[in-house]
């Protein structure tokens, strides 16, 4: 017979590690499909309470108290001040043997109506040597219990005296779940994990407001089988040490501890039915293990993730998924720990969906041997043999994250916001884009949390907002036969039109007209790189100089596609040309003789303007490219 002698797991001996040396090859094989590494820690662990003798589960019940669970049989309170009510809240001591590690009371749950019927339930090994899962009640005290109130709800007798679960969890669907181990000694000799008429190696589901002592709920996946036990939820449970119910989602995360090689993490999502096989004895996380009377490899639900027992580890204890409010770079993330080498881990689903587990922290061993979370989703930890509760803390640095603004011309989405990053970040908007830059922003205020993903810390930069450039004066003066933009403005590019044509050359904050017509500028302001049009100004010149000359009679074929032909008033030895676009921007320009044929293939669809010029004057005209 192979006994272990380590509540509620085992330590990893000099002959275990040569063992697992042998198994390298394997190794590899297995963890292609996990991510593994060590990170740079934020991780502190600071002390909240001590006092306790070997604090095994960390409950609250729907206040800000928390409960810690003693080995020993009794259960004490700690106020949100972390200080530690004298009297016990429940000491059934006389009623728990404790002796051999892996024994005593091992779990707490409070009932989801605990404020109004005043339910416990809690999980121990009583002197008989077997499991009991038992209710009991508060007094008219909230901070006693009557130890004289127990019912008895559940016995399941244990072969030997290790592997004896002990997790109590309400889910969402206020049903009472219970985790039992396979009953001991190694290697589950009996098989009992797989065997459907035995309560051991199994989740179990019961309906703790029905039936006497309970009744089991109509959609248990085995509530109808004659072969299978009806408080059966999922099998193939090797030592299932914490589990839990992501308070968010309903999700169920598993730490089941393993045999001689591998620790693993099982996941089921809510909504499931039940009736999962996670596959101890047969399989020892994916690798096989003992396949007598095992049915096909698909018939069974592997870890998630799961880690071998070669540098230290030997014992996972299951955590939680973290949603408290202040680390929100671990928020939506399990969080979890290995007994024996003391390492703090996270594990969570990444954007190639697959899982990544990182190392939080590799702390000093203080046998971490339960989690817990308060009201407020904040998650703490206790020391078994330390006898203390820790609270996480994330210790991260203050940052200052830079970042560049666009802003808009207009109320319109113009805007931008960069974020001068470099490395490993997860980035969350609050207009909910996870990009490093956003774009096309109205006018407003906008919020970022920066996630490092190396160590978890965040950063949250709020309001950070953008507004739009404020609209300059776009009245134009005319005084002393010039038109001028107002004397406010500094602009560039700066182009003059005349009834809708921009003429050439007229590119400075004033502008002589030679001719009557209807004069604005389109200019681009210094400031803030928008483009602005003026208001239109009537002029009317009585001057008899001519600003335009007729040289062209006419131009065609207007549309044009790839040429355009020009017909001349007068036989031209030469000429020159340019072409502008509708913004007055100059495309091109060139020389050519009478029988001019202007190439046009290279241009865009659109408005644009032919400027002619000879000897004797100008003359711009315009035409449409197909």
């Amino acid at each position: 017979m192979v006994t272990e002698n380590l509540f509620p797991f085992k330590k990893c001996s000099k002959n275990r590690v040569m063992k697992l040396l042998t198994k390298v090859l394997f190794t590899g094989l297995l963890l292609f499909h996990c991510l593994f590494s060590f990170s740079q820690t934020s991780l502190k662990l600071v002390e909240f309470a001590t006092g306790y003798t070997r604090p095994l589960d960390i409950k609250h019940a729907g206040d800000k108290r928390l409960f810690i669970v003693s080995q020993p049989g009794i259960i004490y309170i700690i106020d949100s001040a972390g200080t530690k009510i004298a009297t016990p809240f429940l000491d059934i001591n006389n009623k728990v043997v404790d002796s051999g590690n892996e024994r005593g009371l091992l779990g707490l749950a409070f009932h989801p109506n605990y404020k109004q019927n005043g339910y416990f339930y809690v999980n121990y090994i009583g002197n008989d040597g077997n499991s009991r899962i038992s209710r009991f009640s508060v007094t008219a005290d909230p901070n006693v219990a009557s130890s004289a109130s127990e019912v008895i709800l559940l016995s399941i007798t244990q072969p030997f005296q290790n592997h004896n679960g002990g997790c109590l969890q309400f889910g969402p669907d206020g049903y009472l779940y219970i985790a039992s181990g396979d009953g001991g000694s190694g290697g589950d000799p009996q098989a009992n994990a797989q065997n459907p008429l035995k309560m051991l190696g199994k989740i179990l589901r019961i309906d703790v407001d029905n039936g006497v002592p309970y009744a089991i709920p109509a959609d248990n996946p085995f509530a109808n089988n004659t072969d299978t036990l009806p408080e059966i939820w999922s099998l193939g449970m090797r030592n299932p040490w914490r589990f839990s119910f992501d308070r968010l989602t309903g999700d169920k995360w598993i730490g089941d501890v393993g045999q001689d090689t591998w620790e693993e993490i099982d996941f089921e999502a809510a909504g499931s039915k039940g009736g999962l096989n996670f596959g101890w004895r047969c399989y020892e996380a994916n690798a096989n293990y003992n396949l007598t009377n095992c049915g096909p490899k698909d018939s069974y639900v592997f870890p998630v993730f799961a880690y071998d027992q070669s540098t230290n580890d030997c014992s996972v204890t299951g955590g939680y998924v973290y949603r408290g409010t202040k680390y929100p770079g671990l928020f939506g993330k399990y969080v979890y720990a290995d007994y024996c080498s003391g390492k703090i881990h996270v594990l969570y689903k990444n954007k190639q969906n697959t899982y990544t587990d990182l190392v939080l922290a590799d702390l000093t061993n203080l046998d971490y041997s339960s989690f817990g979370e308060d009201i407020d989703g904040e998650l703490y930890i206790s020391g078994l043999s330390t006898g203390k509760i820790f609270k996480f803390t994330l210790d991260c640095p203050t940052n200052a994250t830079q970042y560049e603004i666009t802003r808009p011309c207009q109320d319109t989405a113009g805007g931008s916001i960069g974020l001068l990053l470099n490395g490993n970040f997860s980035i969350s908007w609050s207009n909910g884009d996870t990009t490093t830059s956003i774009n096309n922003l109205t006018p407003g205020k906008y919020s970022v949390t920066i996630v490092n993903n190396n160590n978890f810390c965040a950063e949250t930069i709020n309001d950070i907002e953008i507004k739009k450039w404020e609209q300059p004066d776009l009245s134009i003066t005319w005084s002393d036969s010039l038109l001028s933009l107002n004397s406010g403005i500094l602009a560039d590019s700066i182009q003059w039109y005349l009834n809708g044509a921009p003429l050439p050359g007229a590119n400075n904050p004033f502008f002589k007209p030679l001719k009557s017509g209807n004069y604005y500028a389109v200019f681009v302001s210094t400031e803030s790189g928008c483009q602005y049009t003026t208001e239109v100004k009537l002029v009317v010149v009585t001057s008899t100089s001519l600003f335009e000359k007729k040289i062209v009679d006419f131009l065609w074929p207007n549309p044009t596609n790839d040429v355009l032909n020009l017909r001349f008033e007068s036989k031209l030895e030469q000429f020159d040309y340019n072409i502008y676009n509708s913004l007055g921007s100059k495309l091109n320009t060139g020389k050519q003789n009478e029988s001019a044929q202007i190439n046009t293939n290279y241009l865009s669809p659109g408005l644009y303007f032919l400027e002619i010029i000879t000897a004797d004057g100008r003359q711009v005209l315009n035409f449409v490219k197909k």
